[in-house]
């Protein structure tokens, strides 16, 4: 992983609306619309340390201790797998 990979992934992730919906509940963002979403979910791939991402097989995994999150993201599609909390 490198900056420009998090970048990429940070800009083209994706997620279906019910995808979203999940991640809003499972990360207690009580965010209102997808957008917000979006940008929450964005805000914790870019703001994740590099030290902090790994790739174990075809996912990545963000542990963001700031955002006390965890997002497992898919290597090529970039979607957004799940996201939890990491307490």
């Amino acid at each position: 992983m490198n900056n420009e990979m998090r970048y990429r992934i940070g800009n083209e992730f994706r997620s279906t609306e019910l995808g979203l919906i999940r991640i809003n509940k499972n990360l207690k963002l009580r965010l209102s619309c997808d957008d917000k979403i979006k940008h929450a979910i964005r805000e914790i791939i870019l703001s994740t340390p590099i030290s902090n991402v790994e790739k174990t097989g075809k996912n990545f995994y963000f542990k963001n201790n700031i955002h006390d999150a965890i997002l497992t993201i898919h290597s090529r599609s970039l979607t957004v797998i799940t996201a939890k909390k990491i307490s």
